[in-house]
């Protein structure tokens, strides 16, 4: 195999990792603390928020992990973030299924699960390609063409393409966002 495959497939587990022990952590946290002050009626609730503020804070975890793809040291603090985006989820749909059984889980679903899909593409593609550019950039062996002016083309063009692409997925679900949450309601079990 190539060494360019090797390390995709290495970045590729390491975000698969990161992103299941998050969700195992969440859940775990969902089911020791004391979840009888939360109410998640909150999850569901019109939060009056306008598309275009949707979509800053859609955009906000991808524009950190393009960011973060220059550093030296962004691979860690890109693991680290898929992990706590893991927790995140892993912590409301457990909770949900422990207030409100499988109507609860259901609700979670179908007020989080549409626009959360494309969140996760956007941060999964991003991060991806920030750690592969990281690897890249410090790979001794592969940097010999790098300063060739059609190389410095070519990684401009896969920038450009990477955050067009994350964009337009922050958009998709900044768009299904605003109109999900009018159709939500979770009663919890007495």
């Amino acid at each position: 195999m190539k060494k360019k495959t090797i390390s995709l497939n290495i970045a590729s587990i390491m975000i698969c990792i990161s992103i299941a022990a998050g969700i195992a952590f969440g859940s775990f946290l969902a089911c020791t603390t004391d979840l009888g002050s939360v109410s998640f009626q909150k999850l569901c609730l019109p939060q009056n928020y306008t598309m275009p503020i949707l979509f800053v804070k859609n955009s906000i975890p991808f524009l950190v992990f393009f960011l973060l793809g220059y550093l030296p040291f962004g691979i860690p603090l890109i693991i680290l973030m898929l992990f706590l985006f893991g927790t995140g989820y892993g912590n409301v749909f457990s909770a949900s299924i422990l207030q409100a059984g499988t109507a609860g889980f259901m609700a979670a679903v179908k007020s989080q699960f549409t626009f959360t899909v494309f969140i996760a593409i956007s941060c999964i593609m991003t991060s991806l390609f920030s750690i592969m550019r990281i690897i890249h950039r410090f790979d001794k062996s592969g940097g010999a063409k790098s300063h060739l002016k059609r190389e410095k083309q070519r990684a401009a063009v896969e920038n450009v393409i990477i955050f067009i692409f994350a964009m337009l997925f922050s958009l998709i679900s900044a768009a299904i966002e605003s109109n999900v949450f009018q159709y939500c309601i979770i009663t919890p079990k007495i």
